[in-house]
């Protein structure tokens, strides 16, 4: 009887790290990273504009260009270089104050952002931080962070494409 009852509790054992390993891998799955040198890298991909994961707004001046995806949410969070903000202002961002970004940014991704190792809270209240709102060819509005001294974009949606 009681080696019936280790070879029962060894099978739910085993049973449960199958399941376990099979609910780790499904949700490891729905983030999907791609990574482009350049914007043109990212147009030859056919990776940018509209029903794509990189935004119309992206600058022609990005390089460094790392795009993260959920697949269940299709939520975005992207990250790019660029020499100058007047790129984001050229296609059409709207700079607003580190005060109004609850009320004018898109909600925060935040399972995205602590998977990719940020603090949207902290990043936004960075002495250098300017915050901008960016709208796609969809009117999906984006939240952008642009860290002056590092002269990088953080940027991400929260709406479903």
């Amino acid at each position: 009887m009681i080696k019936l009852n280790q070879h029962l509790i060894w099978i739910g054992l085993s049973i449960l790290m199958v399941v376990f390993s099979a609910v780790y891998l499904i949700s490891s799955a729905e983030v999907i990273v791609s990574e482009y040198a350049n914007y043109k890298h990212a147009r030859t991909e056919k990776a940018v504009g509209k029903s794509k994961w990189l935004p119309s707004w992206l600058p022609e001046s990005a390089t460094n260009i790392r795009e993260v995806h959920s697949i269940d949410t299709n939520q975005v969070w992207l990250e790019f270089r660029i020499d100058s903000v007047n790129s984001l202002t050229i296609q059409g961002c709207e700079l607003i104050l580190q005060s109004e970004y609850k009320e004018k940014l898109p909600n925060m991704i935040e399972s995205l952002a602590i998977k990719m190792g940020y603090n949207i809270n902290k990043l936004v209240a960075e002495k250098d931080a300017q915050l901008y709102v960016c709208e796609d060819n969809l009117k999906l509005k984006w939240g952008v962070i642009f860290q002056a001294n590092r002269k990088s974009i953080l940027s991400w949606n929260s709406v479903a494409k």
